[in-house]
């Protein structure tokens, strides 16, 4: 569990399985009016899964929620409730691919939620797609500050974004006394999202 984002997705399993604990308590509420042949029918809460498993972080990613869903249900197993996950195998790289997917869970599928895509260009075309469908997308490596959950009301994002990185940057900068630097990026919508956050950073510590 030492892999860099593991913690994060842990926290948005974490996230899911409260859902349907809550929906879990409400059965037993109503345990007075309900049979105990409705108790004991299960129903699922389907949600999507757009990672690549050819790359080492979607293929561990996987295999740590198939392992937490089923250390889960074998801990609980009078739960009717049953998290049922969709995996869209898709390439890092191909956004068109990943917004096809994320279309194909929400019509189809009719998934509930979505988990990733596991890139933030990959996640720009999604998150539009969730809003659009008001179905949550729930990212634990799409990092880019310009993805944000202002703008976005359904885009959750678990992980630290890009911008958290600028003090860690600036404060590089004032221990070695640097007073000049020179930012080189990609100039794209996602490499000049942290510029800001970067260039407000070093203002602070008077190192332009």
């Amino acid at each position: 569990m030492g892999k860099p984002g593991h913690h994060h997705l842990i926290l948005l399993l974490f996230i899911l399985f409260s859902c349907l604990s809550i929906g879990q308590n409400k059965v037993y509420a109503q345990g007075t009016t309900t049979s105990n042949k409705s108790r004991n029918t299960t129903s699922s809460f389907d949600v999507g899964v757009i990672l690549d498993t050819k790359t080492w972080l979607g293929n561990i990613s996987w295999s740590c929620m198939s392992m937490a869903m089923e250390d889960f249900y074998n801990s609980h197993s009078n739960f009717t409730k049953r998290l049922s996950l969709h995996l869209q195998d898709v390439n890092k790289d191909d956004r068109i691919a990943s917004a096809s997917a994320a279309l194909d869970l929400l019509k189809n599928v009719q998934v509930q939620a979505i988990i990733g895509p596991q890139t933030s260009r990959q996640a720009k075309f999604v998150i539009e797609l969730g809003n659009s469908a008001q179905v949550p997308i729930i990212s634990f490596t799409a990092k880019s500050s310009s993805l944000s959950t202002k703008k976005s009301p359904y885009f959750i994002r678990t992980g630290m974004n890009d911008a958290s990185q600028a003090k860690v940057l600036a404060s590089l900068v004032q221990n070695f006394g640097w007073r000049q630097v020179v930012l080189i990026y990609a100039d794209t919508e996602f490499g000049n999202g942290i510029i800001p956050h970067v260039i407000d950073a070093l203002i602070e510590i008077d190192a332009p």
